[in-house]
């Protein structure tokens, strides 16, 4: 690959970090706020966008922001794993800004200058994550997407939204975050101790990371765990789940984007980077700490599964089939072969667009209806059949229905299953395509 100096990565953090200004000041003036928002969408993927052929032609395009220490820059790199998630997050901001504006005008909703520009900030925050070069520069945007999307969590300022912000913070920003600096200045003072000095993302990981790994394992092996459990925070892994079911207070636009657009593919998009650029497949499986994180994954997808068909509450259990769909990425990531890999990045693409669509569907029901259980919806296919509709071909893809993106993603993670050998991530890969 090819690196190039280039401001374009830096634009796309920037664009909707100035469109939150620009929000903030047109409070008075709710057309010219909201045009703000869809504008700031528009040029952000259309930045994101206009990098994309040069990645698939092998170019890497670098904003360097300064040295922080010795072997550390703030950077950010436009590389092939960080435009996945950069152009699903900037993509599906576009329809989610669209449909924001029209939920919070339908509910006339309070706060909705204070909504907006902290979805913005947000975005900039998710896009940083993509675009970050190092797990510095990746855990400075990890904590400031935390602390963007608070408002957003406790938007509705009740007793129960702000538990429930207050919960959002104490596990993503106190627990995810500190594990994340904690494994960070762990993976800086390993490879010290070989002379190499880093945490930079590394195709392949890190080879200083490597060659300690051969004389300290069992200090690479904790590394790896602190790293994977801090990113898992916000990937929904059980038991540190429980933030995310309560968020479900917040206003619909918020539960898409926490569910499809940024917070939780953050997560997982950190463990693909820890498993993928720092440690490496090869080595996660020398050390045998991908057993562990895939056996996690395994128990979560399967309880998260069992507790969402018992929820009536419709957030609810999108919640907790978000949970469970998540772990199915972090098992794939953790299944080392080609097909699981392949299968796990696929499905954060499935996912974004299935539970997207899925939020997107519930919120124009609790709009027409007014209600959010599941048992009081009786005869809502007859009085709302397109957005059920839409509903019932996301749910089908969810669930790995043959000619939906969902059985794309779970069929390879099936193969990877089976590839592993291991009988009981064999019995997962074999009841992939079944479980919702």
């Amino acid at each position: 690959m090819t690196e190039v100096d280039a401001l374009r990565p830096l634009a796309a953090v920037l664009v909707s970090l100035v469109a939150t200004g620009l929000i903030i000041a047109s409070y008075r003036r709710p057309n010219v706020r909201d045009s703000w928002s869809v504008l700031a969408a528009l040029a952000k993927f259309g930045i994101v966008a206009s990098m994309l052929p040069g990645v698939l032609n092998g170019t890497v395009y670098v904003s360097n922001l300064g040295t922080v220490l010795p072997g550390i820059d703030f950077v950010l790199r436009a590389d092939p794993l960080g435009m996945l998630f950069a152009t699903l997050a900037s993509l599906l901001w576009v329809f989610t800004a669209f449909y924001g504006i029209g939920y919070m005008r339908g509910l006339s909703e309070h706060g909705q200058t204070r909504f907006f520009a902290s979805f913005a900030a947000s975005l900039s925050a998710a896009i940083g994550i993509a675009f970050s070069g190092n797990l510095l520069t990746i855990f400075v945007f990890y904590e400031l997407l935390s602390v963007a999307t608070y408002p957003l969590v406790a938007h509705d300022e009740t007793a129960e939204a702000r538990a429930a912000g207050r919960k959002y913070l104490a596990y993503t920003f106190f627990g995810g975050g500190v594990l994340v600096l904690a494994g960070t200045v762990l993976v800086y003072w390993l490879t010290s101790q070989v002379g190499q000095a880093t945490v930079d993302f590394t195709a392949g990981g890190i080879p200083a990371l490597a060659e300690i790994a051969g004389s300290d394992p069992n200090a690479a092996s904790i590394t790896f765990m602190i790293l994977a459990i801090g990113f898992g925070v916000k990937a929904g892994l059980m038991p540190l789940h429980q933030w995310l079911p309560v968020a479900m207070v917040a206003p619909t636009p918020v539960s898409g984007l926490l569910h499809a657009v940024a917070v939780v593919k953050s997560g997982a998009f950190g463990v693909a980077r820890v498993v993928l650029d720092v440690f490496g497949p090869e080595l996660v499986f020398q050390l045998g700490v991908g057993l562990v994180l895939g056996t996690i994954a395994a128990i979560t997808l399967t309880a998260a599964s069992l507790i969402a068909i018992r929820k009536d509450h419709l957030k609810q259990r999108l919640a907790y089939s978000t949970v469970s769909q998540l772990s199915y990425i972090v098992l794939g990531l953790s299944l080392f072969g080609w097909y699981g890999l392949v299968g796990a990045l696929l499905h954060i693409p499935a996912h974004a667009f299935m539970k997207l669509t899925l939020f997107f569907c519930a919120g124009a029901i609790h709009v027409e209806t007014h209600t959010d259980y599941i048992s009081q919806m009786a005869g809502i296919g007859k009085r709302m059949p397109v957005v059920m509709g839409a509903f019932t071909i996301a749910a089908a893809g969810m669930a790995g229905i043959p000619l939906l993106a969902g059985f794309v993603s779970k069929y390879y993670m099936l193969i990877g299953g089976v590839q592993m050998g291991g009988f009981a991530l064999y019995l997962v890969g074999a009841l992939l395509p079944l479980v919702s």
